[in-house]
């Protein structure tokens, strides 16, 4: 699995739905990173407790015709407090993996209480990362200069997991020759959102450079989880680091212990 991939699946801090309208593209030549749970960097969601999957698969084209696809299933949680867990499973995945054998991580953000926690289930360790506490509903924001090259359209509203969702489409053109290219790259991104659970449900990101990257919440549920899920067991053994100490900064994950 690529380095895009892993990206991918640990990019929480630049979640990829910045609201209905989305975030801004990225300058030409950037990876584009799609972050996982579909909300702002820093929100907090009270009172819309729910469960689901999170699915996302990235399809790279080669040269030759040949399509490469990797598929990611994690089972996302988020309580009525704003609390959110996240269970990932890695089959060699670099350091995440365990001796060849696939490995499960979770991740655990109170960002009320100001902690997140990465825990490795089949060692019963864990790290708690001390972060800012924030109020719910607040989120961080993200400005950027409109440019001529980018437009954003209406796509309307349909209904997805039984929730009403508006739909944008976003597009970007790299004119020929801006990045050594013979002819105009054009990159879409298309967004579904549900202002009832403060998320991105679906999207769609097309880079003919990389390929395309879908994600989709599904088998989604509004009751609440228990409230067991959002905090270490007492039996984990628990070290502290400080937001950015270890591996690949805040959000990341420490690789499991050997």
């Amino acid at each position: 699995m690529n380095r895009l991939v892993l990206t991918t699946l640990f990019a929480s801090a630049a979640a990829l739905a910045q609201g209905p309208g989305g975030p801004p593209p990225g300058r030409f030549g950037e990876m584009h990173v799609m972050g996982m749970h579909g909300m702002n960097p820093g929100q907090v969601v009270a009172g819309s407790p729910f469960s689901g999957q999170e699915v996302t698969t990235q399809t790279e084209t080669l040269a030759n015709g040949t399509h490469i696809t990797h598929t990611m299933t994690s089972q996302f949680y988020r309580d009525a407090s704003g609390r959110t867990r996240v269970e990932r499973s890695f089959s060699k995945v670099g350091p995440w993996s365990t001796s060849g054998q696939p490995t499960t991580m979770v991740e655990i953000s109170d960002p009320v209480a100001g902690a997140r926690y990465f825990l490795n289930p089949s060692k019963q360790t864990g790290t708690k990362e001390v972060v800012s506490p924030r109020p719910a509903g607040a989120h961080t924001r993200m400005t950027h200069t409109a440019s001529p090259q980018v437009t954003t359209a209406s796509l309307g509203s349909q209904t997805i997991q039984g929730l009403t969702v508006t739909g944008t489409m976003t597009t970007r053109v790299i004119p020929a020759g801006e990045m050594g290219n013979d002819q105009a790259i054009t990159i879409t991104d298309e967004k579904w959102y549900s202002p009832d659970l403060q998320m991105t449900v679906l999207t769609k990101h097309i880079d003919p450079r990389n390929g395309e990257t879908d994600f989709a919440m599904q088998n989604i549920s509004r009751t609440a989880p228990d409230a067991s899920l959002f905090a270490p067991p007492s039996s984990y053994a628990m070290t502290t680091r400080t937001p950015g100490e270890g591996h690949g900064g805040p959000g990341m994950p420490p690789p499991p212990e050997e």
